[in-house]
């Protein structure tokens, strides 16, 4: 440490233990730095009786790295020997009845820099004046000491009854996790009363919970502050269900929320953004906002939130696992279904030993006949269509909870897994390729009888899919990418397939040609290939092509 840096720290020593004496303007160096804001951040409450501990962290602009110390004494005057000091760290309990002021020490971590001049200076987001140009303050100031090497910062604690202890900001208070406890789910005709949602906070602050019901169309049906009667929910619509938490008792709404931990409504924890079924901060942090969509799910028989996991109850999947020779396979010969009620997607995979002779979602092994004698590895996966509720609630994709039983053709099975993160049910079986069977003879009709075929049309479809960048802070959550294909000249229905299985891990696409990221997808470029199917109709031939579409993850 050099001899500036030594004065430097024993000025501030002085200033410490001696009597109040005119305040000096700081000296200029040629190697003082000179700061638009200096911000201290770091422990802001104390309880009363519990041994006093702190941790402050220093942040500029310009950026330079900073070291705090910080003292507590008794009373208003820094004069006097402190009570406790973090470089002796004492044994000391704060005393309600006592009066306490803090004062944080900053200093550069590199010996040779000094401070120039300090713009602004903030301590826990409170601004201090300067005490150089605002003599004869005791409190919320700064200074900057003679040799320029350390600026202290000097706030008064107050005591708040609410937390029986000291805080440092006058604004905010930390809560730590926030948990919120309440009516999870209701059967129709039953009320939806809000008076019944209570909120703890992690550090034993009060918190106050005001709720809202409105219909889809933002129309209020109930309101907890304006004490209106509970509301009938009914089993045909869609509400939204507003949760908002103050700090405080619901009298005195002074303070906001400081540092938060995790949201968590009923045991269900909510993500900080911006979307259905994350929570929000009110204006200035005054409070903690969570909209959640509700209505009937047959999981539950009862109107609930939408979840992510979904119990499908009993699964059944029926279809035909024996094929014979020349049996061409297709998918429709096999049908998926959930107890509960959810739609279901399927797909049907036939391995020849190591090699994949069928596939339903790859439209170059889509077209196979069953050869006699040869042996076959069956597969069938299925999966949760969200296409539906996904396009109309604006909410992530939902993944498989919990399966109560497999039926595979009446027959109830056990040796099945589900697969790819809770997105998909696997069975698989074997079968032998049967003899094939007698063709039915019918009676010639004559010329006149026969009916008129006309070949079909070949389609000329275009196609173009356009290259997409999406924000990895978004891709967080599944998010939609909407308007990919430009397609013209389709004849028929247009649908789509993802065409690489690796891929289906990672993103999703629905009827309409949306595709959805999976959450916590990494940064990177993903070139997704999807196999496009245009129906065709009487006059036209089915139409399939695969096209390419670049997706940039940030």
């Amino acid at each position: 440490m050099n001899l500036r840096k030594i004065l430097s720290k024993v000025v501030t020593t002085a200033l410490i233990v001696t009597t109040v004496g005119v305040v000096q303007p700081a000296k200029t160096y040629a190697a003082d730095i000179s700061l638009s804001s200096l911000s201290v951040r770091g422990t802001n409450m104390w309880k009363a009786g519990e041994k006093f501990s702190a941790d402050f962290k220093a942040t500029a602009n310009p950026s330079n790295e900073m070291e705090c110390s910080f003292a507590l004494y008794e009373g208003t005057n820094t004069y006097t020997q402190p009570v406790y000091h973090s470089r002796d760290k004492q044994n000391y309990k704060m005393d309600k009845a006592k009066t306490y002021t803090l004062q944080v020490y900053v200093s550069f971590k590199n010996d040779e820099n000094y401070f120039g001049s300090v713009e602004y200076a903030y301590l826990n987001g409170i601004y201090l004046k300067d005490l150089y140009t605002n003599s004869g303050l005791t409190d919320n100031y700064f200074q900057i000491t003679e040799m320029q090497g350390t600026v202290y910062m000097t706030k008064k604690l107050t005591y708040e009854p609410m937390i029986e202890g000291f805080v440092l900001s006058d604004n905010f208070l930390d809560v730590g996790d926030v948990s919120i406890t309440g009516p999870a789910n209701w059967k129709s005709g039953d009320t939806f009363d809000g008076s019944k949602y209570t909120a703890t906070a992690e550090t034993g602050i009060p918190l106050y919970v005001y709720t809202r019901l409105e219909d889809t169309k933002g129309t209020i049906l109930y309101d907890s502050e304006e004490k209106t009667t509970p509301y009938k929910l009914e089993k045909g619509k869609e509400y939204k269900r507003w949760i908002f938490v103050y700090v405080g008792d619901g009298t005195d709404f002074t303070y906001t929320f400081g540092d938060t931990g995790k949201v968590k409504v009923n045991g269900v924890e909510f993500d900080h953004g911006s979307h259905e079924g994350e929570y929000t901060f009110g204006p200035d942090k005054y409070s903690i906002n969570i909209d959640s969509l509700i209505k009937y799910y047959k999981t539950a028989d009862s109107i609930c939130d939408l979840p992510d996991d979904l119990d499908l109850g009993v699964v059944s999947v029926d279809g035909t696992f024996d094929w014979c020779d020349g049996e061409k396979v297709t998918l429709d010969k096999f049908t998926v279904k959930s107890s509960e009620g959810y739609k279901l997607n399927k797909h049907v995979r036939i391995n020849k030993g190591t090699e994949t002779v069928y596939d339903s979602d790859d439209s170059k092994l889509s077209n196979f006949t069953v050869k006699e004698g040869e042996k076959y590895e069956l597969t069938v996966f299925v999966s949760i269509d969200n296409g539906d509720d996904y396009e109309k609630n604006n909410w992530g994709y939902c993944w498989i909870g919990n399966v109560d039983a497999l039926l595979v053709n009446g027959k109830s099975i056990k040796d099945y897994r589900i697969i790819d993160d809770s997105n998909a049910i696997k069975y698989t079986c074997t079968f032998t390729g049967g003899k094939a069977k007698p063709v039915e003879v019918k009676k010639e009709e004559s010329k006149k009888d026969q009916p008129k075929v006309t070949a079909k049309k070949t389609q000329e479809v275009k196609i173009k899919a356009k290259a997409k960048t999406i924000k990895a802070k978004k891709a967080k959550k599944n998010l939609k990418i909407k308007k990919v294909f430009t397609i013209k000249g389709a004849q028929g229905t247009v649908s789509y397939q993802i065409n690489k299985a690796k891929l289906k891990k990672q993103f999703k696409i629905n009827k309409k040609g949306i595709i959805t990221l999976k959450k916590k997808l990494k940064k990177g470029t993903y070139k997704v290939k999807v196999k496009v199917i245009v129906a065709g109709n009487d006059e036209y031939e089915e139409f399939s092509k695969v096209v390419t579409v670049k997706i940039k993850v940030k």
